[in-house]
């Protein structure tokens, strides 16, 4: 994002309806440790700048945007195991498997030993986690070359080559390789571009079908010196429970047995007094407003009795594509 996040929403919003996104990734948020994204609709889980290892400038911080109906939760005590890279970490319930969604946003300079570390902690927890069966969705800028996304071997540096040999390792896919986008530029300033933001997915049992799509026209404009990178994923979301208010419906029709309405109509009457005299009554006592409510309680309540009035009430859980 590169800039405060607070300061984007309206443009984030913008984009995630434009490209009817379900869940956003965002990284180099730069909000303070105290500010929360807050957006009608969505839910944010973030992790903020902590000027935590050898970066210590007010640096990026990442947070994670998912629609409300979506069930999520995050998954805690993560992030506090790296030493120089912002994470945040949160499970998507879908309706054969489970996915794990990471943020990643790894500063720009260069420890070979740091970045060794690194991997190692991101090696160990994705294989623990695919060994529970689920799938992992690592997305952010990770500040990485590849040697074969570029002809001139001065645009590698000794990260890139790291986490392609972890990749190759453990059967790790790069979604910047798929399709159309395949080695396409992820951030440019004026003549200057590079592809540094990327997806990593290793799929668990139900492998993943996934498109990986950069907006190099910056059709999608959310000011930022970073492309737009949209991703689908053959996916089922479970969603919440949606439960309608219960409401109440007419059901009259004109062989409705009317009489049987005026007898039941009739018997309730009678058992809270009301007549003509209950009602001249009223209009002496200024309760005549209480009488009618009564009255008309009274009407809707035989009109039950018969069948003619009742709740009505959906209760289901949708599946999302």
């Amino acid at each position: 994002i590169r800039g405060s996040t607070i300061n984007k929403q309206a443009e984030i919003v913008e984009a995630a309806e434009f490209t009817k996104s379900d869940i956003i990734i965002l990284s180099e948020t730069k909000l303070a440790s105290d500010e929360q994204v807050k957006l009608n609709g969505w839910n944010w889980w973030g992790g903020n700048s902590l000027n935590k290892g050898d970066y210590k400038i007010n640096r990026g911080g990442v947070g994670i945007l998912a629609r409300d109906h979506l069930l999520i939760q995050e998954i805690p005590d993560i992030e506090s195991q790296f030493s120089n890279i912002d994470t945040k970490w949160v499970q998507v319930n879908t309706k054969k498997s489970l996915l794990v969604i990471a943020a990643i946003y790894w500063p720009p300079y260069n420890n070979k030993m740091n970045d060794k570390q690194e991997i190692e902690k991101l090696q160990s927890i994705v294989l623990k986690m695919h060994s529970e069966g689920k799938s992992v969705l690592l997305l952010g800028d990770f500040n990485a070359h590849f040697a074969k996304h570029y002809r001139h071997l001065n645009r590698v540096n000794p990260r890139g080559e790291l986490i392609l040999d972890w990749c190759n390792q453990d059967g790790i896919n790069i979604l910047n390789d798929l399709g159309q986008s395949k080695a396409q530029w992820t951030w440019q300033r004026n003549q200057l571009h590079s592809i540094i933001d990327y997806g990593l997915v290793k799929a668990g049992p139900d492998k993943l079908n996934c498109s990986f799509k950069v907006d190099r026209n910056k059709l999608i404009d959310i000011n930022s010196d970073h492309n737009w990178i949209e991703i689908r994923v053959n996916l089922k979301p479970m969603v919440l429970k949606r439960t309608a208010q219960k409401r109440l419906k007419w059901s009259i029709s004109q062989k409705s047995n009317w009489e049987g309405y005026r007898t039941e109509l009739e018997r309730l009457f009678n058992e809270h007094n009301i007549c003509p005299q209950t009602v001249s009554d009223s209009l002496n006592k200024d309760g005549l407003d209480h009488t009618l409510e009564t009255v008309q309680t009274l009407m809707l309540n035989a009109a039950k009795n018969k069948n003619w009035y009742q709740n009505v009430s959906t209760q289901k859980v949708r599946q999302k594509e």
